[in-house]
C-alpha cells in the first residue's frame, strides 16, 4: 500500500493510481472510496496525522495537482526500500516537455530543485517529525535534519508524473527568487538554515579580526576581467569616464578576444591613461582578476563586470563609506538589473540583498555589487580561487571567505548596473554546474567554519567536540 498526502492544499491526484493499492490523504471532499479526508486547516498537522493514518510504510508528499504516470508507485517505492532513511524525489513532465532534475549534491539552500512530489518512509517521517515552529518552510527543514541523520536524499531518473503550468522562469529569475519571498517565509527559511548551522557546528557568533591595510600609491583600482564583450565594453568604461570620483585607474584583462574587444579597450587606453590594459593570449576568469589585482596600485579594488556599469556617484559613495569603516573587508551596494539597452528590468526591482549576515550569506546566491574590496585583504585571502572556480562562482567564494574573519558593510544605494542578456555567465553557464560549484564553496565554508568555532573553543579551554 502507498499513500498520497496532498500537502500543498486541497487538491486530488489523477492518472494511473490503483484504488487498489493506494490511498490518499486529502483537505478536499470527495466520494472515493481510497480518498481519506482530513479537516486540518495547516499543513504540518495535517501531514502528520496521514502518516499515521496511513495503512502502508511508504508515502508520497504531493506539493501540487499531479498526474501520475504508469509505474510510478513501483519506483518510488523501489528507491524508498534502501536501508538508510531517504527522502526520494523524481524528474517529470510539464506539459510534454522532460523537466530532468539534477542528483543531489548536498546542498544546504532551500532552492535546489527536487520536483513537487516527494516519497519518504512512514516511519523516517514520524520518527523525525515535522517542526511544528515551521508554516511553509516544514520540508526544507526536514531535509535538512534527515541528513543530520545519515539520511540520503536520492533522485529516480525518469519521469513519473505530470505538471500542468510553468514554473518560474530559470537562469537569473529562478536564482534570486529568495528575494521574492514574503517576510514570514524568509524569516522561515532564515531559522531553518540557521539552526542547522548551529547543530553542525558551522554559525559564526564570535567576533572579527581588525583589517590591517596596507595603504596604495592611489585611492581605487577598478579590475574589470574581459573576453570578447565588443557590444558593452564600451559601455562599461563610459560609466567611469562619468563618475564623479576621478582619481582611479582601471585595470582590464583581456584574455583572448578576436571580436573586437581589444581594439575598443585600447582607443580607451590612447585617450586616457587611467585605462590599464593587459591583452593575455588564454586563461581563465579568475586568472584574469588575479592579474587585475596583482597589477593594481590602489587601496581599494572594485569590481566592475565587462558588460555592466556603475552609477555615476558609484566610486565617491563606496569609497566615502568604506573609509568610514576601517575594520571593515568590503563594502557591497545595491544593484539593479538591465536589459541590453540599459533600461531598467522591472521584474526583480532593485536588488538589496538584506538578507546578508555572516551566517544567512551562506545560503544566498549572489555576492552582490558593487563589491569594493581592500587590496590587503584579497593579497591575504590568496586572491580567487583559479583551480576549484576558474570561470564561476569565484567571486562567491572570496566573499564567504572574507567575511568569516571580517566585516562586511552594506553600502544602501543602487551603485551598479547588472546587464542581463543572452551572453551573460549567468545565462550560459549550465544550471546544474553553477548549483554544484556554489554548493562546492558552501561545503569549504562549512568546513572553515566548524575549524573557527573548534579553535574558539580549545582557546577558552572547552572540549572542541
Amino acid at each position: 500500500m502507498i499513500s498520497l498526502i496532498c500537502a500543498g492544499g486541497k487538491f486530488l491526484p489523477s492518472g494511473a493510481i490503483n484504488s487498489e493499492n493506494t490511498e490518499i490523504f486529502t483537505r478536499e471532499r470527495a466520494d472515493f472510496s481510497n480518498v481519506n479526508v482530513i479537516k486540518v486547516r495547516e499543513d504540518v498537522p495535517f501531514i502528520i496525522e496521514a502518516a499515521r493514518r496511513a495503512s502502508g510504510e511508504y508515502l508520497l508528499l504531493l506539493l501540487r495537482p499531479v498526474r501520475f504516470l504508469e509505474g510510478f508507485e513501483r519506483h518510488f517505492v523501489d528507491a524508498m526500500r534502501r536501508p538508510t532513511p531517504a527522502l526520494i524525489y523524481s524528474d517529470y513532465l510539464e506539459g510534454r516537455s522532460l523537466r530532468r532534475l539534477y542528483d543531489y549534491p548536498g546542498d544546504i539552500t532551500e532552492r535546489f530543485p527536487l520536483g513537487h512530489v516527494l516519497g519518504v518512509k512512514k516511519s523516517v517521517l514520524l520518527e523525525l517529525g515535522l517542526r511544528s515552529e515551521f508554516k511553509r518552510a516544514y520540508l526544507y527543514d526536514f531535509r535538512l535534519r534527515l541528513e543530520e541523520r545519515g539520511g540520503e536524499i536520492v533522485r529516480v531518473p525518469r519521469a513519473l508524473y505530470e505538471v500542468r503550468g510553468g514554473e518560474m522562469g530559470r537562469g537569473l529569475l529562478a536564482s534570486f527568487s529568495y528575494l521574492k519571498y514574503p517576510p514570514d517565509l524568509e524569516r522561515e527559511v532564515e531559522k531553518a538554515f540557521k539552526d542547522m548551522l548551529k547543530r553542525r557546528g558551522a554559525f559564526l557568533s564570535g567576533g572579527v579580526r581588525r583589517v590591517f591595510d596596507v595603504g596604495g600609491e592611489i585611492p581605487i583600482s577598478i579590475i574589470i576581467p574581459v573576453r570578447n564583450r565588443a557590444r558593452f565594453i564600451g559601455r562599461a568604461l563610459d560609466s567611469l569616464m562619468r563618475q564623479t570620483f576621478v582619481d582611479f585607474e582601471a585595470v582590464i584583462t583581456d584574455t583572448g578576444s578576436t571580436d573586437g574587444t581589444r581594439e575598443i579597450i585600447a582607443d580607451y587606453a590612447e585617450k586616457d591613461e587611467r585605462i590599464r590594459p593587459i591583452f593575455v593570449e588564454g586563461g581563465t576568469l579568475a586568472r584574469a582578476l588575479n592579474l587585475c589585482v596583482l597589477n593594481s596600485r590602489g587601496r581599494y579594488v572594485a569590481q566592475l563586470d565587462s558588460d555592466d556599469e556603475y552609477t555615476p556617484d558609484a566610486l565617491e559613495v563606496a569609497l566615502d563609506v568604506m573609509e568610514r569603516h576601517p575594520d571593515a573587508a568590503l563594502g557591497v551596494s545595491y544593484y539593479e538589473v538591465i536589459d541590453e539597452e540599459g533600461f531598467a528590468i522591472d521584474e526583480l526591482d532593485v536588488v538589496r540583498h538584506l538578507e546578508f549576515d555572516r551566517n544567512n550569506i551562506l545560503r544566498t546566491e549572489g555576492a552582490g555589487a558593487l563589491r569594493i574590496w581592500r587590496r590587503s585583504v584579497l593579497l591575504k585571502l590568496g586572491l580567487f580561487d583559479e583551480r576549484n572556480f576558474p570561470d564561476f562562482g569565484e567571486d562567491y567564494d572570496m566573499v564567504l571567505k572574507a567575511v568569516e574573519s571580517h566585516d562586511l558593510v552594506r553600502i544602501h544605494r543602487v551603485l551598479y548596473r547588472y546587464r542581463k542578456h543572452g551572453s551573460s555567465s549567468d545565462i550560459t553557464t549550465d544550471e546544474e554546474r553553477k548549483i554544484n560549484l556554489k554548493t562546492l564553496a558552501r561545503k569549504a565554508a562549512m568546513e572553515r567554519r566548524k575549524l573557527i568555532n573548534r579553535a574558539g573553543l580549545i582557546s577558552r579551554g572547552l572540549p572542541a567536540s
